[in-house]
């Protein structure tokens, strides 16, 4: 209907009072919103499989943002050693627009990345991949795609853990 929103999940990944920022590539699906625009987070559409009987009332959000993060970062289970990687945890919910103007809701997940792990950017999708300190706004926030403004900007209302 015209009132339903598509529910994506926006994952971030935290090291501390950092966060990884990517600057997203020309072969990612939404390419035409957020073509060569730096972001913070790696988005999932949250789809009737992704919910099963392990889901923890959240309609199965966590498992959508970890396997949007395991995708996008190439952490395959052999990189694991068989260590639990930890659940991404919702921080927030917020409706945003696309830049095609469609409205969306966007639950933001924090996802503490286990220490041994560091980016790389053997996937086309990322490029540029650096740590973005918290406590230092931005220089060039205009450099940012529209979910990550809308993120960083409701981090500056969350105090940052």
């Amino acid at each position: 209907t015209d009132g339903a929103l598509v529910v994506w999940t926006f994952s971030v990944v935290r090291r501390g009072t950092e966060v990884l920022s990517y600057r997203t590539g020309r072969y990612r699906s939404d390419a035409d919103t957020f073509a060569n625009k730096r972001t913070i987070g790696f988005p999932g559409v949250v789809s009737f499989f992704d919910c099963t009987l392990f889901s923890d009332g959240d309609y199965g959000a966590k498992e959508n943002a970890l396997g949007a993060i395991l995708s996008d970062l190439d952490i395959s289970a052999v990189a694991v050693h068989g260590e639990k990687l930890p659940d991404p945890e919702p921080r927030f919910a917020m409706r945003v627009r696309r830049d095609d103007e469609q409205e969306v809701l966007l639950i933001v997940m924090d996802w503490t990345c286990p220490t041994w792990f560091e980016p790389t950017t053997r996937r086309l999708s990322l490029n540029d991949p650096r740590w973005l300190d918290l406590r230092v706004p931005p220089n060039d926030i205009d450099d940012f795609e529209p979910w990550t403004k809308a993120t960083l900007d409701a981090l500056d209302e969350v105090c940052v853990r």
